[in-house]
């Protein structure tokens, strides 16, 4: 493998770590955002523990939905 097909992998590779930082630089914004115009850590607990609940009731529901799909029969 040649230096310039090397180099066209990197931006592969690289494009979901640089995704994750700036989805955890956004939370991390909205969170300081909230606290600094509230002055209350107790909303972003209440906030980011409702948030969390619903991607987990989230997750069960699709869970149950895939179960019932049966990709063999497509």
């Amino acid at each position: 493998m040649n230096n310039s097909s090397k180099k066209a992998y990197f931006p592969l590779i690289f494009s979901p770590f640089a995704s994750q930082l700036g989805s955890a630089i956004y939370v991390l914004g909205l969170n300081w955002l909230l606290v600094r115009a509230t002055g209350n850590t107790k909303l972003l607990g209440l906030i980011e523990g409702s948030g969390g609940l619903a991607f987990l009731l989230g997750d069960f529901l699709v869970g149950l939905l895939v179960d019932q799909y049966n990709r063999k029969k497509s």
